[in-house]
């Protein structure tokens, strides 16, 4: 008899229609996108701080996008979603809910044209389109967690830019980062020191205290050297450059046919007979003899004096 109570309680048609809400599904998330911008979720928030905001988040990178706008047409729609693709490309596929905006022939056309698959989620389930449920959370949050005093356009610049540099807690990345492989320049970046600048302020700085006592010697290839050498009995070995591997290094080619390479520090100008006799003087063939030069021998000839010599008169004694 309890069987037969059962029964009819569960095949009856009022008991049913009139029960409470199944028990949730098990989670089944989204499948997560190959590449940056290939599924995009949209959903618009508002009325909210006197106007309407359209909210898209990337589902690879969680990329937030914030438009507002007064009106939330399938019109206005499009005008900001064309904005959008200009800076980012076309999308393969858009989710959203069933909302007039987003279901309309004008709409549809739209995403037709541009070759976007549209999938829109079951109807008065938020759940299903999740991620963009989520980032209207925020948005919303963090704009009431922000100053009045500055315009609505500045306000949510200031909040974007904030969260699209935080890494996400989802992926653990920022995503500025996860789309536009880099991570774009803040006001903490001023506070920690640039690595490549300090580098190369002291690479600067050990150059002048180095070039103080330095003197670069301007070896070329095809110049006569000496080589340094390391564990023989001769200190330097003749040689002529080959080539110049780096500013400072040459390959140099010694006279016992041996190829060494060395820096500039371990290399001397070798002078030749040749340089030494161009730089003695050539005589002056334009000076010309004194005429009528009389020629002293060195027999006959008065040294000169050394010290000016004054005319001595004689005394007259006996005036």
């Amino acid at each position: 008899m309890d069987n037969n109570l059962e029964n009819k309680v569960r095949t009856c048609n009022n008991c049913q229609i009139n029960r409470k809400n199944p028990p949730e599904a098990p989670l089944h998330p989204w499948q997560w996108p190959s590449r940056p911008w290939e599924r995009i979720h949209i959903d618009y928030d508002g009325p909210f701080l006197g106007k309407m905001f359209l909210i898209m988040v990337d589902g690879y990178s969680k990329w937030l996008e914030v438009h507002p706008t007064n009106v939330a047409t399938s019109r206005a729609t499009i005008e900001k979603l064309r904005s959008i693709f200009a800076i980012h490309g076309l999308p393969k596929t858009i989710v959203s809910d069933n909302g007039s905006n987003f279901c309309s022939e004008e709409f549809e056309e739209f995403l037709a044209k541009n070759g976007i698959h549209h999938r829109r989620t079951a109807p008065y389930h938020p759940a299903s389109n999740g991620l963009a449920e989520r980032a209207v959370q925020t948005f919303k949050e963090g704009m009431k967690k922000m100053s009045n005093k500055e315009c609505l356009e500045t306000r949510v610049s200031r909040f974007l830019f904030k969260y699209r540099i935080m890494p996400h807690s989802t992926t653990g990345i920022a995503p500025a980062e996860m789309l536009m492989s880099r991570t774009p320049r803040s006001r903490l970046d001023v506070l920690h020191p640039d690595v490549r600048q300090r580098v190369q302020d002291q690479q600067k700085k050990q150059k002048e205290l180095r070039d103080q006592h330095a003197v670069d010697q301007q070896l070329r290839p095809g110049d006569l050297v000496y080589s340094r050498e390391y564990g023989k009995q001769q200190k330097w070995c003749p040689g002529v450059i080959n080539t110049q591997t780096v500013p400072v290094s040459y390959t140099i080619q010694l006279e016992d046919d041996r190829e060494v390479h060395r820096h500039q520090d371990q290399v001397i100008h070798r002078e030749t007979p040749e340089e030494n006799e161009n730089d003695v003087m050539d005589p002056d063939i334009n000076q010309q003899p004194v005429p009528d030069q009389q020629v002293v021998s060195e027999e006959n000839a008065v040294p000169a004096a050394r010290y000016r010599q004054r005319d001595r008169q004689t005394q007259d004694y006996y005036s």
